[in-house]
């Protein structure tokens, strides 16, 4: 039984963090859940996922390495709003894309009405 006034300290280890996909099954639903494991090694993960939630719901079980964690950057506001503009650019392009697409479709399907009532007149 786990220890609920333990300090965080005492439980940070410097063992390997493993990254465990989970097939969570609630009924007629199905979910994919992702957890992290502080384990020996990925055979122990795997393990311990599989006795917590049965091994055929264990998806996948993979390495977290540190490059990935020391990658993650947090952004000062200024540079949130600067992302923000550029997600939106990207959006607002998508979109005009997106209806330029349409009104060539709506433009060709108009021709191919035209050709095919001259067609039969």
């Amino acid at each position: 039984m786990l220890n609920t006034h333990m300090r965080y300290s005492q439980l940070s280890s410097n063992l390997p963090k493993y990254k465990v996909t989970i097939r969570v099954i609630d009924g007629f639903q199905s979910m994919i859940v992702n957890l992290t494991l502080e384990v020996d090694g990925i055979s122990q993960a795997r393990s311990v996922a599989s006795k917590l939630f049965g091994a055929k719901n264990v998806v996948s079980v993979s390495e977290i390495r540190n490059e990935f964690i020391e990658s993650t950057e947090i952004l000062n506001s200024d540079q949130l709003k600067v992302k923000s503009l550029e997600d939106q650019k990207k959006r607002y392009a998508d979109l005009a894309k997106q209806e330029k697409a349409r009104q060539s479709l709506v433009k060709a399907q108009k021709k191919m009405q035209n050709a095919f009532s001259t067609a039969t007149n």
